[in-house]
This record gives structure tokens, C-alpha cells and sequence, in this order.
């Protein structure tokens, strides 16, 4: 069967070596394994297969990060660690992580800022990183964490922007006002993105110490701002694909 390439990016060829007979844990989709192939990885292999439709042809070479078409189902090729990973679907989405033409607007509560502000620096830098310009990002300054849901739920209900953002820093004390402000902050971002139809993602630090929340701010954890950044790109992009298949709904 020709395996033909349908994706492109650049990454460490892997050839074939030698048919071997391994599943690729989709059994709910793959046949009986008629032909497969094993792909040498950083010291470690594993064999990828169609499924029902027939063997792949022999000396098929693959590159991890291309996605190759048999016909029947799209194989995506990965590598991960010391292995390579083979993950088959007819229909498998994935938003690409490219922002270029992306609306985002980012809304940061003031309290706690000194975090706050480096969560918002790591947001805009990963947002750049990916193609976003900065033209394209509005940012708004909040009391507390408390007012993030109702500003980003107006913003997303705007039709102005493809995501938004929630950044805010919640430590804990010595009283339940944490808990009574974390499960608000929560249970609102979350509305706001149900009642919008437009990815508002959660980009909120909930600590117990400040300590902790530097290290989650550009510290030895990474910054969760950036992480948010590139979370509101790929929602976005998924979404945007499905809708123009007509397989999800708009906004609403």
C-alpha cells in the first residue's frame, strides 16, 4: 500500500528495519495486524500498522512530526522521549500553534502583581514566539481575581476575539476568603467560556505560598502565563477548524 505524505515538518528521519507485530493501542479503530513496521528511536522501537486495509509498503520511510495518509486513516508519527509513537485517526484534529491573524485579550488582576505582571510578560512573549502580534493582544487590568470572569466573559462575548485570557495570582491565608475566591475565579472563567462559545482559558495561580507562585512565574516551574498563551492559540485554532467544517457551533 503507498503511504503518501500529507503534512510537512522537519524532524529525525526514521526508517524501517525489520516487520515485527505490535499494535498502536487503537484497537477500538485497527483490524488485525496485517503488516507493520518497526521504527529504530533513540535506542528504543515500535511497530506502527494500518489496520485492515493491508500492510504498509516495505522500506516506507517516515519522519516524526509528518503525517502520512494510506487511505483509510491519517498516521501521525511522534517522537517522545527514547520512542517513537504512532497515533492513527480518520478524523484526529489538532490546532496548529501558530497565532498570525489571532485576536487574543488578556484580562490580569492587579492583586498579587508582582507576580501578576511576570504572568502577564511570560503571556505576550510566548504570544510573539508563536506568531501573534502584539498589535493584536489587549490587555486589562482587574482589581483581583475575583473580577477576572465577568470582564472576560464581556470581552469574549464581543466577537472581538478568537480566546481570552484569566491571570490572576490567589494565595492562601489563614481565613477561607482563598477558597471562597478560588472557587469563583474557577467555577466564573469556566462560564465565561461555556456561556461565550470562545476559549477563556484558566491562567490562574492558586499557591500556598508566595514562593510558590514565583517559581510558576518565570521560576524553576516555567511561567503559566506562556503556557496560557500557547493554550489559547491551539483552542482557538481547533476550534476555528472544526467551525469551518461545520462540525462544531459559533459563538453564541
Amino acid at each position: 500500500m503507498n503511504i503518501r505524505s500529507v503534512g510537512t515538518s522537519q524532524s529525525t528521519a526514521v526508517c524501517n528495519v525489520t516487520p515485527v507485530a505490535i499494535s498502536t493501542g487503537i484497537r477500538s479503530r485497527c483490524g488485525p495486524i496485517r503488516s507493520s513496521k518497526q521504527f529504530n528511536g533513540y535506542g528504543s522501537s515500535i511497530a506502527l500498522s494500518t489496520g485492515r486495509r493491508g500492510p504498509l509498503r516495505q522500506g516506507t520511510c517516515f519522519s516524526t512530526g509528518r503525517m502520512y495518509d494510506d487511505g483509510t486513516r491519517r498516521l501521525q508519527i511522534y517522537l517522545h522521549g527514547i520512542g517513537v509513537y504512532a497515533m492513527a485517526s480518520k478524523s484526529a484534529y489538532q490546532g496548529s500553534l501558530v497565532g498570525t491573524g489571532l485576536k487574543f485579550g488578556i484580562v490580569v488582576g492587579r492583586f498579587n502583581d508582582l507576580v501578576t505582571k511576570l504572568l502577564l510578560e511570560g503571556a505576550l512573549e510566548d504570544f510573539e514566539r508563536h506568531g501573534v502580534s502584539r498589535e493584536d493582544v489587549d490587555v486589562v487590568w482587574v482589581p483581583g481575581s475575583f473580577e477576572l470572569p465577568v470582564v472576560a466573559k464581556s470581552m469574549a462575548k464581543s466577537s472581538a476575539y478568537d480566546a481570552v485570557i484569566a491571570i490572576g495570582v490567589v494565595v492562601r491565608g489563614a481565613t477561607a476568603h482563598y477558597d471562597a475566591v478560588v472557587n469563583g475565579a474557577t467555577s466564573g472563567v469556566l462560564g465565561a467560556s461555556t456561556d461565550s462559545g470562545v476559549p477563556v482559558i484558566f491562567g490562574v495561580l492558586t499557591c500556598d505560598t508566595m514562593e510558590q507562585a514565583l517559581d510558576r512565574a518565570g521560576g524553576k516551574v516555567g511561567n503559566k502565563g506562556g503556557e496560557a498563551a500557547v493554550t489559547a492559540i491551539e483552542t482557538a485554532n481547533v476550534l476555528s477548524q472544526l467551525r469551518s467544517e461545520g462540525k462544531a457551533a459559533g459563538p453564541w
